[in-house]
């Protein structure tokens, strides 16, 4: 930085070194070490949500393939459905709140597990976890994780509702 340099400079000719020779005195440059620090936390924040991200979308497409099988094995109750009045509409429904049901009983499993751990890493840690205090969940974060839980789980449910929409009352029936 430049205040490093220029007390080098002073240091350099009140000590009479030669303006080169950096190894005449040492410094540290808490800035550059503390820039350091914040990009390695800035790099773990990414790296967490990537990993996060692609759970997310794994765990979408791993709900989807489960519906489209459900679907595929009930397509005479799918195709029944319509031929007795039911809507096109209650179907998708029907299978929506399938995938929702799927998702939250997964996220709300998941969201225990961690809380669990934090409680254990909490009681691990003691009294001793420093200035940072003991891990927990914040509020803000539990709750948009259930926000994107919901969008996540009606994603997931949109191409085996449409599908189960789609099947038709007679070609059901001659499965």
């Amino acid at each position: 930085s430049e205040l490093e340099a220029a007390m080098r400079a002073t240091l350099a000719e009140r000590l009479v070194v030669h303006p080169d020779d950096l190894n005449a005195f040492g410094s540290r440059n808490s800035q550059e070490e503390f820039q350091k620090i914040v990009n390695l936390f800035a790099a773990i924040r990414l790296l967490v949500w990537v990993v996060g991200s692609a759970t997310l979308l794994s765990g979408v497409v791993g709900v989807s393939n489960i519906l489209l099988v459900t679907v595929r094995e009930r397509t005479a109750e799918s195709g029944l459905r319509p031929a007795l009045g039911a809507t096109r509409v209650s179907v998708v429904t029907m299978i929506l709140q399938e995938a929702l049901m799927l998702t939250a009983v997964a996220g709300y499993a998941g969201l225990v597990v961690g809380v669990g751990v934090l409680e254990l890493a909490s009681s691990a840690l003691g009294e001793g976890s420093g200035s940072m205090g003991p891990p927990s969940v914040d509020l803000r974060v539990a709750l948009g994780a259930i926000g994107v839980l919901i969008v996540g789980g009606l994603f997931a449910g949109l191409i085996p509702a449409r599908h189960a929409a789609a099947i038709e009352p007679a070609a059901a029936l001659r499965s």
